[in-house]
């Protein structure tokens, strides 16, 4: 068997590049191997067995639930199966959620320290907390997407804020 993982880089946090991946992602199983399913969250965890490069399936509602698949670090199976990667799609919904909230608000830094317990930083103007805090007390009342879930890897990464 060929390993043609090379033709499947990375993939850029755009939903043409998602939709594209779930249109390919049955072929480029046919080549891969199983090492672990996370039944709770429908996520397995694949290798190239020529070049031994890992893969996640991943699947979001915002694309119809359906399967994808993404390169990752490797990683020991209980550790994945303990915190699985992040999946890409679910991290250009949380994107956009947060460009659209922080494109319609502007915050600034006030003189006060935040009032959180513990925290060095300073509240944002005409606010009582940092702008940590506050995404993280709208996030509670459902105001914000929660952060996705999963362990952040290279490629991707995103701000608390962002």
């Amino acid at each position: 068997m060929t390993c043609e993982c090379a033709r499947y880089p990375d993939l850029p946090l755009l939903r043409d590049a998602i939709k594209r991946r779930i249109r390919e992602t049955k072929r480029l199983l046919a080549r891969l191997s199983l090492l672990e399913t996370n039944a709770q969250l429908q996520l397995r965890l694949y290798i190239c067995a020529v070049c031994g490069q890992y893969w996640q399936t991943g699947h979001e509602w915002n694309f119809g639930d359906r399967e994808y698949i993404f390169r990752v670090p490797a990683i020991e199976s209980s550790e994945w199966l303990r915190e699985p990667y992040c999946q890409p799609a679910a991290m250009l919904i949380y994107s956009a959620a947060m460009e659209n909230f922080f494109a319609r608000n502007s915050f600034e830094d006030g003189d006060a320290p935040c009032r959180e317990e513990a925290c060095a930083n300073r509240s944002m103007k005409q606010g009582f907390f940092c702008l940590d805090h506050h995404l993280e007390q709208l996030r509670a009342v459902r105001i914000l997407p929660p952060t996705p879930p999963g362990r952040i890897f290279a490629p991707y990464s995103y701000s608390p804020g962002a």
